[in-house]
């Protein structure tokens, strides 16, 4: 009887798979084969790390405002103003060569070297504002449009005030409106220096209406230019008490209709992230800054930075930014929190202090991007001092009328309540409600705010800290027109 072999235990001898599942892992557990495969491991997957890292330590935010409603938003072309100025920009004749020395050395030192009398303008800078009178007619056309934008801002690109047009040719603009109602006061048509003037006024508006940051700004600055012209034109003796009134009542119609600047902060916002893209922006293309350290990144450098998360780690900067200052920018300069010298963004709201971060925070989100963080200061203070110079004009033009009637000035701006204007203007810039500045001696009278630095000058020319208008031509009779000297100038 022949004895059976048993079969061989599978636990003794495996099969031919298990063992050589067994041999690979022993071959991958060997260190020589281990330690490279991990490294390659951690290179592969370090950018994630470092991605999840940098997203971190920038928490999420919502979006600071309704953007839709924001990017559907189209002025129709039968009321965009802007339709008229850059057929006046296109059409623009350049200016012409007085000797040896360029004529535009004569425009740019504009009202500062002739005060805008066209009597004392070189014959060249006259035939450069004839010359224009096409332009000229232009922008008072577009000025009396209701609206104006210049892209809807779903199309919005942060390039300058119309379009590709240089600031240049926006400023020569403003500067001819400015030079026609000089020659209009010079032929003594005040009222159509006055219309001139208003059109100017009302273009200011317009530029930055529903643009960026840098449109408003130059809007801006095209008011405070107009708001001199327009002191200058008050003083003029050919204005009658009733066209002063008419004045009055028109210029404090169309302060009233200047843009919130909160609209500028949307529009900016909206830019910058739909252009923050690294490509765009780290060859100088995009429409934000990069830091020193990353201006030369290669091609494989931008690469990576996409891979880091660093659009979307901007974007979250970006909202928090805009948050900060949509809290604040449209509130009366008292009513807002302070503005940090150092970063440009304010202190939270109390309101909403828990839910938004303070401005040492939002700095440091920034630091974890390579983009530049955008600075505002400039653009807030400037829609502060414009607001101050209007309420000045605004009492220039009430003085002037109540000159036309007492043939003197008031011992105290609450003289010209109510009859002429409801109440005396505060000075924003005062840490407590305050009225505007007035002073008043024999032959003269000075109407100023204290300016930025909230400190009270007198209304001192040479210290040009404070902003400051001069009357004087009516009251002693024989009292030359004030110079350019008499007048307060940006600071």
């Amino acid at each position: 009887m022949t004895s059976e072999i048993p079969p061989a235990s599978t636990a003794e001898h495996p099969s031919e798979p298990q063992a050589g599942r067994r041999r690979w892992l022993a071959w991958w557990m060997q260190p020589k084969v281990a330690i490279p495969l991990l490294m390659l491991l951690l290179v592969l997957t370090s950018p994630l790390l470092v991605r999840g890292y940098r997203l971190s330590r920038v928490p999420t935010a919502p979006e600071p405002f309704d953007t839709q409603a924001v990017l559907r938003f189209v002025v129709p072309d039968e009321q965009n103003a802007y339709l008229e100025y850059r057929q006046a920009i296109s059409g623009l004749v350049e200016p012409t060569y007085n000797g040896s020395e360029a004529l535009i050395t004569h425009f740019n030192a504009g009202p500062k070297a002739y005060g805008n009398r066209w009597e004392q303008l070189p014959r060249s800078l006259q035939e450069w504002v004839r010359n224009n009178s096409t332009a000229i007619e232009l922008c008072k056309q577009g000025a009396n449009k209701p609206s104006a934008q210049d892209a809807p801002a779903r199309d919005y690109q942060i390039r300058g005030p119309l379009g590709n047009h240089t600031q240049t040719n926006i400023e020569a603009l403003a500067q001819l409106l400015r030079l026609e109602a000089a020659r209009l006061r010079f032929e003594k048509r005040p009222d159509e220096a006055w219309r001139t003037l208003l059109a100017g006024l009302r273009m200011s508006n317009h530029i930055g209406q529903h643009g960026g940051i840098n449109e408003r700004t130059e809007g801006r600055l095209i008011a405070y230019s107009m708001c001199d012209a327009i002191a200058r034109w008050a003083h003029d003796p050919n204005v009658s008490q009733k066209l002063l009134i008419v004045a009055l009542r028109e210029f404090n119609a169309e302060v009233s209709r200047v843009p919130p600047l909160s609209r500028a902060f949307q529009i900016d916002y909206l830019a910058k992230r739909r252009e923050a893209d690294l490509n765009r922006a780290l060859t100088g293309v995009g429409v934000v800054q990069v830091k020193s350290d990353w201006e030369k990144a290669s091609t494989w450098g931008r690469s990576g930075l996409l891979v880091l998360g660093e659009p979307e780690l901007f974007e979250r900067c970006l909202r928090h930014e805009t948050r900060n200052c949509l809290s604040q920018v449209d509130k009366p300069r008292r009513e807002r929190t302070p503005l940090s010298s150092d970063d440009g963004y304010f202190d939270p709201d109390p309101a909403f202090a828990r839910t938004m971060p303070t401005p040492e925070q939002i700095e440091s989100y920034f630091d974890y991007s390579v983009l530049e963080p955008p600075r505002y200061p400039r653009g807030i203070e400037l829609s502060d001092h414009c607001q101050v110079k209007f309420r000045l004009v605004a009492t220039v033009l009430a003085l002037e009328i109540y000159l036309r009637e007492h043939r003197h000035c008031p011992d105290r701006l609450a003289e010209l309540v109510p009859h002429i204007i409801p109440e005396v203007p505060d000075d924003l810039f005062e840490k407590s409600p305050s009225p505007l500045k007035y002073y008043r001696a024999p032959g003269f009278a000075r109407v100023w705010s204290v300016g930025q630095d909230g400190v009270n000058d007198e209304g001192r020319m040479d210290r040009r800290q404070d902003t400051t208008y001069v009357l004087g031509w009516l009251e002693s009779g024989n009292a030359p027109v004030p110079t350019d000297a008499d007048y307060g100038e940006p600071e």
